[in-house]
């Protein structure tokens, strides 16, 4: 975990030096990941908590009653039935794990006696018609270790789940397995087809390497099928710590990446020219209207100056709140100390 304390140090002083850089908006929304991080890593222990997401009538809770072996969670398939998120987690939980849980809101619990420390999480439907539904999914997916999306023969191609979640989520492809659930209900169809297309549309949404499990949680007819292999891949992957320290560090690169577009810092090279750019833009009108002494040259090197101003630092008004003699002597010092953070971060991510 040190690898991971070390990148979140050197994000908090990236958000640290842009409180004079960014929107208060956007560096909240930085400083929560970083937040986030730090409790899930505050509450490590064995335990790994699953999310099970998709939409109406995916089978959800079906999946989790077949995984549990009994009904744990109340079933319906034409209307969202799940209304808030309920665990199905270890009888004798890891204190840490009952603490997250606190901290998630999550207070429905059921327990189990597996031996494996998984606690899966039968979520609300991400299409709802109730929109607390989809606010509650998108709160709590960013908290969560692995996710499980549900998806059924009839609606895998949804164009919300794909567009509105899963092309954003991709960064976070080592957490994902998709369960293409209901299968059974593909009749004397060859099931590897739909399998293929499912597959060629997650590509389509940025996951190199999609994981899809076929599976028949509750089938009008016939047997159950792959819910073992479903389990057994998710202790696999629970028992893979490194998962979670990639997912966090995804987080943390995510947030770094926003940061700096909201910064307006974009590339080095794209951020270095520019600055320069701007800067022998405004000397050299600041240096007429000293020499002319004319209103019309003042009045040029004021609207380089504010043109500067919104340009390389976006929305930052660093130079509104300073003089431009300041800022033409380089006193950017947030914007270059949170740009050293950032590829402190960038470098420590990538080791």
């Amino acid at each position: 975990m040190a690898d991971i304390t070390a990148l979140l140090n050197a994000f908090d002083e990236a958000v640290g030096a842009a409180v004079d850089v960014v929107e208060p908006d956007d560096l909240e929304a930085a400083a929560q990941v970083a937040k986030r991080a730090r409790r899930r890593l505050g509450f490590s222990g064995e335990s790994v908590v699953v999310a099970l997401v998709g939409g109406t009538g995916s089978g959800k809770s079906s999946l989790l009653n077949a995984l549990a072996g009994e009904q744990v969670a109340e079933v319906g398939v034409l209307r969202p039935t799940t209304q808030t998120p309920l665990a199905w987690m270890p009888a004798e939980p890891e204190p840490g794990l009952t603490r997250l849980l606190d901290t998630m809101g999550v207070d429905r619990r059921v327990g189990h006696a597996r031996e494996a420390a998984v606690c899966i999480l039968d979520m609300p439907d991400v299409d709802s018609v109730a929109g607390s539904h989809r606010d509650e999914v998108e709160r709590l997916l960013p908290q969560v270790d692995l996710v499980v999306w549900v998806l059924d023969p009839e609606k895998y191609n949804d164009r919300v789940i794909h567009e509105d979640f899963l092309r954003h989520l991709a960064v976070h492809e080592s957490q994902f397995v998709f369960v293409l659930n209901q299968i059974d209900r593909v009749y004397g169809q060859d099931e590897s087809l739909i399998v293929n297309d499912l597959t060629r549309q997650l590509r389509e949404d940025g996951f190199a390497a999609p994981l899809v499990m076929a599976t028949a949680a509750n089938p009008t007819v016939g047997a159950v099928k792959g819910i073992e292999a479903v389990w057994r891949r998710l202790v696999g992957m629970a028992q893979d710590k490194r998962l979670l320290v990639d997912k966090l560090e995804a987080d943390v690169a995510g947030a770094a990446q926003q940061l700096e577009a909201a910064a307006g810092l974009g590339t080095d090279v794209e951020w270095d020219a520019t600055w320069r750019a701007a800067q022998q833009s405004t000397a050299s009108s600041l240096a007429d209207a000293a020499l002319s002494g004319t209103s019309e040259a003042a009045l040029e090197a004021a609207e380089t100056s504010r043109a500067l101003a919104r340009h390389p630092f976006g929305t930052l008004g660093v130079l509104r709140r300073r003089s431009v003699g300041r800022a033409l002597g380089m006193n950017i010092d947030p914007t270059s100390s949170m740009r050293a953070c950032l590829k402190t971060s960038r470098t420590r991510d990538s080791q």
